[in-house]
C-alpha cells in the first residue's frame, strides 16, 4: 500500500488491521500564510503573508486603493528614520509595520 499525502500533514497510526488496512490519523499541521496588515501611508493595507517583496507592498496597497503608483519610492518607517525598501528586495514585515511611498520627485 502507497499512501501519498499532500501539503504540510503529518499521518499517526492510531489502529493497525491486515497488512492491506492501516487506519490512520491525518493531522493538519499545515499552515497558510496568515494575512497580515502593515500601514503605508497612513492607510491599512493587508497582505497575504508577512513574507513580501517591496513591489508587493506597493501593488497591494495599490489594490486596495491606496493613491500611489508603482513607481514611487518606498520607505521602512523605524523611528525617525526611514529606510529605502527596493521594488525587489525581500522583507518579513510585522502586524501594523508602518511604510512611506512617495513620488520620486517629492522631496519631504
Amino acid at each position: 500500500m502507497h499512501i501519498t499525502l499532500q501539503g504540510r500533514r503529518r499521518a499517526r497510526t492510531i489502529g493497525a488491521g491486515t497488512e492491506h488496512t492501516v487506519i490512520m490519523e491525518v493531522i493538519n499541521v499545515e499552515s497558510r500564510p496568515k494575512n497580515i496588515t502593515v500601514v503605508l501611508n497612513t492607510h491599512a493595507v493587508v497582505l497575504p503573508s508577512p513574507e513580501t517583496t517591496g513591489l508587493a507592498i506597493k501593488e497591494a496597497a495599490i489594490a486596495q486603493g491606496v493613491k500611489i503608483e508603482v513607481f514611487f519610492k518606498l520607505f521602512l518607517i523605524r523611528g525617525h528614520t526611514q529606510i529605502p525598501v527596493t521594488n525587489d528586495e525581500h522583507l518579513k514585515v510585522h502586524e501594523h509595520e508602518e511604510f512611506r511611498a512617495v513620488a520620486p520627485d517629492d522631496n519631504s
